[in-house]
């Protein structure tokens, strides 16, 4: 079976990291050759000293875990120094937040194995926010047919390494998993729905307005420096439109509160975008 190299950047994960890690490590009960990257970028937390301390325990399990610590805060230089390191022949991208269900990555090597593939992702499973605002906009959101079909690239997806070859390093960016997809034709992209992630979103409507400036910002950054990516995705592949939804229909609740998200995000883009792009922290769970 084709070796495979896990990338995940961190920062500031200590709630996290050690869950992610354990979710990867039982990956290898599959019989898959693996090897885990964390890139600690700009820390303040325990997450270096927490990953470091699997290192024995994962050697002994047959997973080499390197754990690497750059003071410096940002995601694309962590991306691409994993880059540099990995030895796989398949390079997954993993966040550090999120939880793996078993199986996951065998099914997407798998999936990989078909000549015609060259991207995968994992199915997102959203864990129901108890804020009802949050909870009406993820219903809308995990409804919508972007983040059904095969465009949806983030929080755990894997490349060939003759498909990671296409491009070079990536660029200065918080939209990498859109600048990857777009590297790919549509026809080369595929969600695994045996690949399931749990993906936990804040609490606070706050954090979550600041969370989706973000991801509106940097996409529609990508997409006015990188406009020849485009050709081969229109249409259909603008993250950043208004969906409709597909049944079982959001109630009108649920689609008021992602109306007031989403506008909520895109007038602070209209506002503060220059302040936005490119901010390494993100919206977590409380």
């Amino acid at each position: 079976m084709a070796s495979v190299s896990v990338i995940i950047p961190a920062h500031n994960e200590s709630a996290t990291i050690e869950r992610g890690l354990r979710d990867v490590l039982a990956q290898a009960d599959d019989g898959l050759d693996i090897e885990i990257i964390v890139v600690a970028n700009g820390c303040t937390d325990d997450t270096v000293v927490i990953a470091e301390g699997l290192v024995a325990e994962f050697a002994a399990a047959g997973v080499e875990l390197s754990v690497y610590d750059d003071p410096e805060p940002g995601k694309t230089a962590a991306l691409n120094f994993g880059d540099q390191c990995a030895g796989g022949d398949i390079l997954f991208y993993c966040d550090a937040d999120i939880a793996m269900a078993p199986g996951s990555l065998a099914a997407m090597t798998a999936a990989l194995g078909d000549p015609d593939t060259q991207l995968v992702s994992a199915t997102q499973r959203c864990v129901p926010p108890e804020n009802r605002v949050v909870r009406g906009w993820a219903r809308c959101y995990h409804a919508s047919p972007y983040q059904r079909g095969d465009d949806v690239v983030h929080g755990l997806f894997g490349v060939t390494r003759a498909g990671r070859n296409r491009f070079g390093p990536f660029p200065e960016t918080m939209a990498d998993d859109r600048y990857l997809s777009l590297n790919f034709s549509r026809t080369e992209r595929r969600r695994v729905p045996e690949a399931v992630i749990d993906i936990r979103y804040t609490e606070s409507p706050r954090e979550l307005v600041d969370q989706q400036a973000r991801w509106v910002a940097n996409n529609a950054d990508i997409d006015e420096r990188f406009p020849e990516l485009l050709a081969d995705n229109a249409p259909g592949h603008n993250a950043g439109r208004w969906p409709y939804f597909e049944r079982p229909w959001p109630n009108l609740v649920d689609v008021a509160c992602y109306a007031a998200v989403s506008f909520a995000a895109r007038l602070r883009v209209l506002l503060r975008r220059d302040q936005i792009l490119g901010r390494w922290d993100r919206a977590r769970p409380d």
